[in-house]
């Protein structure tokens, strides 16, 4: 394994056809070295030129693709290997030696195809940022964010250019070139497409231009750029030109290859020099130099600077948790349970609901929620619940109610929860039949309940655990409750029978149900006890 101290990692991408040939993409190899940083995808000649220089080298195989080599170039620790072709091998690769090895950074050499005007077959480029190409969710609009989503950029975390590590650029910029060696820096993209000249001028106002016109485009980049920013490690990219934007490939790519690993190979040497330094990084800020022990000088004041620092008093005792704060969090847990169970099944029973509508062409509806008990508040938020658009990423669809007008009923043993609902007009065809206040009014009236709001305007956005859900029929609400009274013979599940049985009623009379024709195959009335999924 390599060294704890710090260690560059290095990845080598490898082409081993002339690019005029249209080699598939499975002649493409990377490799990686190690030594703290780690460098990407490289050529066959570029490998050759690490196993030339790093001595005490170790072979550690992985799985059936990748060979991870230790050793250690100018003194210090590095890891390089091939990474193969694709960003799915070169993230994997890099992954490896990010836990197991534990680079300190990558460094990712390769060749890759020019996009601009001047460049010339073998100059370098230097990666200033990555970026992928084919990540495209430009089609994505989730409801709860209102982000306009950019080419190249991961839904969520909202990752688009991958920059190289400031200190990682500025070292490479001043390394030893040879003579006549162009190094410049600029945007590199990636994508899993073999790219001919043609298909690259193609490219220009559809991707090239939405992303800023990079310099140049390969296959591995933006795969090891990602992991690395998802890991914290520092990440430099460094490129030879294999082909342009105008004219053809090297006549002799394997000379090409030879000269580029020629001229890669001192920029490699020089960051694993200037990076992995005496200063051992995974000792964290005032690390010893390599190279020794303290001085006596040294120990006795780190031993005085050890004696003046205050003694940290011990923390306070913990207090032991009384029974009324243990009752009053356990409450409180409780509630929230609860309170998902209610919109759970609030959102479950509105789906029922929307099938039920659809396959019966009904514009009312009346039906029991259980999980809230009596309890006003939480009945409301079942309702909310049931208008509510659904997640679109969630495996469950839920909610999806909010254009048929509804009335529900829930019983507990204190009282009989009612709230209704009427969406607004141009999402409901008899919504301007039924008077959401006369239609609580004479419910309420028919089991002696009590109205406690006449009339609410719907909100038009749904809040469960922090993500807002869009209800667009608007609308309105109405309350009512029935108090039970055992003494009197009057119990909360005996009234919701006759209140929903009032709920219909009302809607028959103001042509917003179905009339009871008294012909079973034809009448589609539903209440709490019917199957509603069957219409899902």
């Amino acid at each position: 394994m390599a060294s704890s101290k710090s260690c560059l990692g290095i990845l080598a991408a490898v082409r081993s056809q002339d690019p005029r040939q249209r080699a598939p993409q499975s002649f493409q190899l990377h490799s990686a070295h190690a030594a703290c940083p780690a460098p990407p995808p490289q050529m066959p000649q570029e490998v050759e030129k690490l196993k030339a220089n790093v001595t005490d080298q170790v072979e550690h195989n992985r799985g059936t693709v990748f060979t991870f080599t230790t050793g250690t170039l100018g003194g210090r620790p590095v890891v390089f290997a091939a990474a193969n072709v694709g960003t799915v091998f070169a993230g994997s690769a890099a992954t490896t030696m990010i836990n197991e090895f534990k680079v300190s950074a990558i460094v990712f050499t390769g060749v890759a195809g020019g996009l601009k005007q001047g460049q010339k077959v073998g100059d370098l480029l230097i990666g200033k940022d990555v970026v992928n190409y084919e990540m495209d969710v430009r089609a994505f609009h989730p409801p709860w964010d209102p982000h306009v989503y950019q080419l190249g950029e991961i839904p969520f975390l909202k990752w688009r250019f991958y920059e190289a590590d400031p200190t990682m650029l500025a070292t490479a910029l001043e390394a030893p070139l040879a003579h006549g060696v162009v190094l410049a820096q600029g945007r590199i993209a990636t994508g899993s497409i073999f790219i001919d000249t043609a298909a690259k001028k193609a490219m220009t106002s559809t991707v090239w231009e939405p992303l800023g016109f990079p310099d140049a485009c390969e296959m591995e980049n933006a795969g090891v750029a990602q992991i690395c920013k998802a890991y914290g490690v520092p990440y430099l990219s460094l490129r030879a030109l294999s082909d342009v934007i105008e004219g053809d490939a090297n006549a002799d790519f394997g000379a090409f290859c030879q000269q580029a690993a020629d001229n890669v190979f001192p920029i490699v040497q020089h960051l694993a020099a200037t990076l992995v330094d005496a200063v051992d990084v995974s000792a964290g800020e005032g690390a010893k130099p390599k190279g020794g022990k303290p001085s006596a000088e040294e120990i006795e004041k780190m031993k005085a600077e050890k004696a003046a620092q205050p003694k940290k008093e011990p923390p306070p005792p913990q207090t032991k948790e009384t029974p009324e704060e243990k009752a009053a969090k356990e409450a409180a847990k409780a509630k929230d349970k609860l309170l998902k169970t209610v919109i759970k099944e609030g959102g479950k029973k509105g789906v029922e609901i929307e099938g039920a509508a659809e396959m019966g062409g009904l514009d009312f509806f009346c039906t029991t929620i259980e999980s809230p008990e009596g309890d006003q508040s939480l009945l409301l938020t079942a309702m909310q619940a049931m208008n509510a658009d659904p997640d679109p990423l969630a495996e469950e669809r839920k909610g999806c109610s909010g254009f048929v007008g509804k009335m529900i009923f829930s019983a507990g043993t204190a009282q009989l929860a009612i709230v209704a609902y009427v969406p607004k007009p141009e999402s409901n065809k008899s919504a301007e039949k039924v008077d959401v206040t006369e239609w609580i009014k004479s419910v309420a009236a028919a089991v002696g309940g009590t109205v406690t709001n006449e009339k609410m305007e719907a909100p038009d956005t749904f809040v469960n655990e922090g993500k807002p859900f869009p209800c667009p029929h608007g609308g309105h609400f109405a309350e009512a409750v029935v108090v039970s009274n055992p003494e009197a013979g009057k119990y909360a599940i005996k009234d919701k029978d006759t209140a929903m049985a009032a709920a219909f009623d009302y809607l028959r009379k103001h042509g917003a149900f179905p009339e009871d024709t008294g012909d079973d195959e034809d009448d589609m009335v539903f209440g709490d006890d019917d199957d509603l999924s069957a219409f899902d």
